[in-house]
């Protein structure tokens, strides 16, 4: 362990490897959790569900004291730790406290993060044939994440709602018992920025009604990723058309109706697996929008009537979609398409020009994994022991600049930020032998000069292309843009809640760009430069620039979001992008095209959603000057419109 000493205060170091999970890899690894041994400091601003009186010996009932943990921590960015054990409960734990904010959220709140100490090693389990969770036709929830309501006071009762922000889960497992027909595993809202990782949900036979439910209004985008639904009538369901939510290395065994349940929203899933007895694995509704790659689907008792069910006006895209034991591999209104599905099939006709296939085909890199490190690697830029600890005070003429800077000069490839806000009033530099930049809760944001100039709070200078760095898990403000990339390290942006005004700006020679599950409008590339994102919530440009530039960049995007009147993309000088799975949220007319293309190749998918006659782009794709690609060129979707794929430009 190390120590640092500013002459105001001594840091700690200690690692929590039970963070450490494994984008990127195939499949199958997720019968392996993540090693996990952490060791918390107390100055971090965790809450351990310990401290407020849970046991965890699988026979105490320890619902009143994790809900207690969840209550306080609520609307603070706060992270609820919960060490290895099986914790039994009794009723609903909920983004919730009692009395808290009764007018706008009916006690309801966001930016909370619930993690164990392992997936397999951290239970949450609900007592068998509890009462209130038997009855299927009134559903209730094991677990249930929350949203805030100060966006226009909507009066929000049920912790539905936009303002989700900041809700993870990680590192544990979700048992509803046995006899709880009624039981939901996880009802989980989320916003913008949030993240499912690692995590299994589990029912016991002719146990649970759904898995992970998203029922709720306004929800999403989010990420759901290494997680497994065994059992349940309905592993996932979902509804509204601007639902939104990016599936990646997901296992869904053992449903006894369906595995997923897609209703209006607008899916993008890779790397699923789905196993059962089911007669239909995947069912949309009339404004379902799915994207499916690299996925298997198999019925085990051979009897299945489709693996795939669509009304004709739901979009479907499967790419190297393999199914067995079905009649058809979709069907979609009277028509079926038998098993083994072509490589690339699409519910509806690709709009515009230009090919397609080898755009689909061609697999993208996986996110970067987290590099292996020892206890004596870790480095906590411990603020509680420093200046100030409350999240929001910005007031303090101190800053924290200097020990995050400190931090990054030890040498330490990683460097833990606890619960509170740092602020920075100068750019700070992140050398290439720094790894993972992690937050337990933490934010950085600009003040004085820094804010003034609108300069980058980070910049990454000095890597080769050999290096990688993650930024993980932070919330940003008051910059004119959070990343500058200045050096050919590959750099990853991974649960990023951005409110700045700008997220990312490449400068010359940047290495590649990894995107995965980030808030926050306004990125320039560079030419050259390879880009790979999941859930690229990229709303939030400013007014007449796209919210990502790409000059002659290579970009693959799984799962994207624009909001408000805002070019979507700009691709100029011999870019390509595959952009598949994106919702453009509209609220009225647009002056700007949906995307810009000049000299380039693009290929997206995408459903325009909104709630006004008239209220979806004109234009969906402008070269220079000229409107490519109108709005009557396309299928609607409802009052908007939706495109199976959108093309322009030859491979």
């Amino acid at each position: 362990m190390c120590k640092i000493n500013d002459g105001r205060s001594v840091f700690s170091c200690a690692v929590i490897v039970g963070l450490a999970w494994m984008l990127g890899a195939p499949a199958a690894a997720l019968e392996e959790s993540p090693p996990a041994a952490p060791a918390i400091i107390e100055s971090a601003g965790i809450l351990n569900v310990r401290d407020f009186g849970a046991v965890g010996d699988g026979v105490t009932d320890d619902t009143a004291a994790i809900q207690a943990a969840l209550s306080q921590g609520l609307d603070g960015h706060r992270l609820v730790y919960v060490p290895n054990g099986t914790y039994l409960v009794s009723d609903s734990l909920r983004w919730h406290r009692k009395g808290y904010n009764l007018e706008q959220v009916n006690g309801w709140g966001a930016f909370l993060q619930l993690q164990g100490q392992s997936r397999d090693g951290t239970v949450i389990k609900l007592k068998d044939h509890a009462p209130g969770f038997t009855d299927p036709t009134q559903p209730r929830a094991l677990v249930a994440t929350g949203s805030r309501g100060y966006h226009g006071n909507k009066k929000y009762r049920n912790g539905e709602g936009n303002e989700a922000f900041g809700n993870h889960i990680r590192h544990l497992t979700l048992d509803v018992g046995a006899g709880n027909a009624g039981a939901i595993g996880l009802d989980y809202q989320v916003s913008n920025c949030g993240a499912l990782r690692d995590v299994a949900i589990v029912a016991g036979p002719d146990s649970g009604f759904v898995g992970i439910s998203l029922l709720r209004r306004d929800n999403g985008p989010g990420v759901i990723a290494q997680v497994s639904v065994t059992g349940f009538a309905i592993g996932l369901r979902a509804e509204q058309q601007i639902c939104q939510m990016v599936l990646e290395q997901v296992h869904m065994t053992g449903q006894r109706e369906r595995a997923i349940d897609a209703g209006n929203a607008v899916l993008a899933l890779r790397r699923v697996s789905i196993r059962g007895a089911m007669p239909t694995a995947i069912r949309l509704g009339g404004l379902g929008h799915v994207t499916l790659l690299e996925s298997s689907i198999v019925n085990e008792a051979g009897t299945g009537a489709a693996a795939i069910e669509a009304p004709v006006s739901a979009v479907l895209v499967a790419v190297h979609v393999t199914t067995e034991g079905f009649a058809s591999a979709v069907r979609q209104g009277d028509q079926a398409q038998a098993a083994p599905m072509p490589k690339v099939w699409l519910s509806h006709r690709a709009v515009g020009e230009g090919a397609y296939q080898d755009s689909l085909l061609r697999e993208p890199e996986e996110t970067p994994a987290v590099p292996a490190y020892t206890e004596d690697d870790v480095v906590w830029v411990d603020k509680f022991m420093g200046v100030g600890a409350s999240w929001m005070d910005l007031s303090d003429p101190n800053t924290d600049t200097a020990l995050l800077e400190e931090a990054f000069q030890t040498g330490n490839s990683v460097v833990c930020l606890p619960w509170g806000n740092l602020r920075l009033n100068r750019t700070v530099t992140v050398p290439a032998h720094v790894r993972w930049i992690i937050g337990y809760g933490a934010g950085l944001t600009a003040v004085g000069a820094l804010k003034n100039d609108r300069g980058p709070l980070l910049r990454f200078a000095g890597g080769t292309d050999g290096d990688v760095t993650i930024l993980d898990r932070v919330a940003t403000g008051g910059a004119g843009c959070v990343v500058s990339h200045a050096d050919a390290r590959s750099v990853v942006l991974r649960d990023v809640l951005g409110f700045s005004g700008g997220v990312y700006t490449a400068e010359a020679g940047a290495g590649r760009l990894f995107i995965d599950d980030v808030s926050g409008g306004g990125y320039q590339l560079q030419p050259s430069q390879s880009v790979y994102a999941r859930n690229w919530d990229a709303e939030g440009a400013h007014a007449g620039y796209a919210s990502i530039f790409a000059p002659a960049a290579q970009v693959w995007c799984l799962g994207y979001k624009i909001e408000g009147d805002s070019c979507a993309l700009e691709l100029t000088k011999g870019s390509t992008a595959v952009m598949l799975g994106g919702l453009l949220y509209t609220f009225g007319p647009s002056k700007r095209p949906a995307f810009v293309s000049s000299d380039s190749t693009l290929v997206a998918s995408f459903a325009n959603a909104c709630f006004v006659e008239g209220g979806h782009y004109s234009t969906f794709l402008r070269e220079g000057q000229v409107d490519v690609i109108s709005d009557d060129m396309l299928d609607s979707r409802g009052v908007g419109k939706q495109a199976a794929l959108l093309v322009h430009g030859a491979e």
